[in-house]
Order: structure tokens, then C-alpha cells, then sequence
């Protein structure tokens, strides 16, 4: 939990309210309650932190949401009371790695991956994500990152420089996901950018 502790002390510092992508954070240490920022409190939470991973599987149409980091989490749920581990552990399922990463990004220490590195490294049927074109990933990353996903790229093209004041942690995006190369493939083959995340 050590890394996860100057979050934990800008919770509390938020005094209990926060936001962190789709989520509202509020309460205090051992009493933490989420629920969704479009719900008031009438929706009564689960104290099962793990129901999250049930949460975050269908998106707010009915259908299945295969980027966490995507702006459809349904409305209607909430988890709490939470304590600090329970937290991190929800938040982990519903936006994994967001915590950490914003800890290090804070701290200078977020390692951020160009995309050239990411797709150097793909192998297989995806070794040709490595011929994409510029004006071709251009067009991915506006119809996948920027169309569909909440989280703020700090890789090029058009990364974008986090916001880091008030009640809200940022979600930070340091490397293209296996979402985002599978669509990389897709363009170049000429195929649709429907592919879906692990």
C-alpha cells in the first residue's frame, strides 16, 4: 500500500470528496463510499468491494464494455463502506493502475512509452502495427483514445498534460493498450477499428 499512500493523503486532504474519472469518491478513512457522478445518494451501496468486477464489464446501454477507461460506466451502483484497502482494490478493477500511475506521474518518476517503442515491440500478426503511417495513427488515435477513452495520453500524437489541482485524480495514459495496437492493425489492413481490450 506504500505507493498508494500519497493518494490516499490527497483523499483526505479533498476532504473526503473527490473525483476520479466517472467515479465520486466521498467519506473518510474506513467509511470510503463510490458511486457514480451521475447518481445522487439514494443509490444504496454494496459493501462488497468485489462486485466492481461485475460493474465495470457492461456498459451503461447494456452492452459489454471492453475499455476500462472508456466514458459508459453505468449509473445505478455504488460500493462502501470501503476501508483504505478495499478502496484501492475497487478502484484497482475499475480503473487499474490509475492510482499508481498518478502517484508516479506526480513524483516524476511515470515511465511514459513513445509509440514507436510500443509498436516495435509487437510480434506476430501484430508486428505490422510497426509500418503504420503517421496519418494513419493520427486517425486511430481520434477515433479510439479521443472518441472513446477518458484517460489523458502523455504519449504522442496529441498527448495531452494532465491536470493535477483539485478534487479530481487524473486518469494518465502512459503507453498505447492492446486496444488501441489491435485498431492500429485494423487501419492498416483496412479493416474497422471495433477491436477489443484485454
Amino acid at each position: 500500500m506504500k505507493i498508494n499512500e500519497p493518494f490516499l493523503q490527497w483523499l483526505r486532504e479533498a476532504g473526503g470528496a473527490a473525483v476520479l474519472g466517472q467515479l465520486r469518491i466521498s467519506g473518510k478513512p474506513g467509511e470510503w463510499i463510490i458511486r457514480h457522478c451521475d447518481d445522487g445518494d439514494e443509490v444504496v451501496p454494496d459493501p462488497h468491494w468485489r462486485v466492481a468486477r461485475e460493474w465495470v464489464k457492461v456498459a451503461a446501454d447494456g452492452t459489454y464494455r471492453p475499455l476500462k477507461g472508456e466514458g459508459n460506466l453505468a449509473p445505478g451502483r455504488a460500493l462502501g463502506p470501503l476501508d483504505d484497502r478495499e478502496l484501492l482494490e475497487a478502484l484497482n478493477v475499475i480503473y487499474p493502475t490509475t492510482v499508481a500511475n498518478g502517484v508516479l506521474f506526480r513524483s516524476g518518476a511515470l515511465r511514459i512509452t513513445p509509440f514507436a517503442e510500443t509498436a516495435g515491440r509487437q510480434t506476430g500478426m501484430y508486428r505490422i502495427v510497426g509500418t503504420i503511417t503517421p496519418e494513419q495513427l493520427d486517425e486511430v488515435v481520434a477515433g479510439v483514445c479521443e472518441r472513446r477513452c477518458l484517460k489523458q495520453r502523455l504519449w504522442e500524437p496529441r498527448a495531452k498534460v494532465p491536470e493535477l489541482e483539485g478534487t479530481a485524480w487524473p486518469l494518465l495514459c502512459p503507453e498505447a493498450c492492446n486496444l488501441m495496437v489491435a485498431a492500429c492493425r485494423a487501419k492498416i489492413k483496412g479493416q474497422p477499428l471495433t477491436a477489443t481490450e484485454d
